[in-house]
């Protein structure tokens, strides 16, 4: 007898799953609802941001949802990241990083307001509402990605 069972099919396929697939986020990367989120211990500006997400098959967080939104303020330890939102292309028109308008928003009380004309990208601030900000300014990075 041979040291391992055969099934007749893999129970995953009773489950309707992929039997080969294992979907899990890279280690280092933090999953919620089907993507994966890498909070970046260390300070860049906006564009720096954002390669660094590119360079790790991301880019920066797109928030959907009053649900992500909670997660994403649950795990900044009340610090400064970046979020893929800017009105760079059109003053006061705010884009995500995909350039799909807005949806959902979380700014804070008075934002955006484009502080001495100069803030042109998104942050979570301190206690994790979206505030405008000025892009060349150093803020930690979120980055997403579908889960694996």
């Amino acid at each position: 007898m041979p040291p391992f069972l055969f099934l007749s099919e893999p129970i995953s396929q009773k489950e309707g799953k992929d039997p080969w697939t294992c979907r899990s986020c890279e280690n280092g990367w933090v999953e919620f609802e089907g993507h994966c989120y890498f909070f970046s211990g260390f300070e860049l500006n906006w564009a720096q941001a954002e390669m660094i997400c590119l360079n790790r098959g991301s880019h920066l967080v797109i928030i959907n949802s009053q649900a992500e939104q909670n997660f994403l303020q649950s795990k900044t330890n009340r610090r400064y990241y970046w979020i893929g939102l800017t009105d760079l292309e059109t003053e006061g028109t705010f884009k995500w990083i995909d350039g799909t308008g807005l949806s959902y928003t979380s700014w804070r009380n008075g934002e955006p307001n484009d502080g001495l004309g100069k803030e042109d990208c998104a942050h979570l601030f301190s206690e994790g509402k979206w505030n405008d900000y000025p892009c060349n300014s150093n803020s930690s990075a979120i980055c997403e990605k579908n889960l694996i």
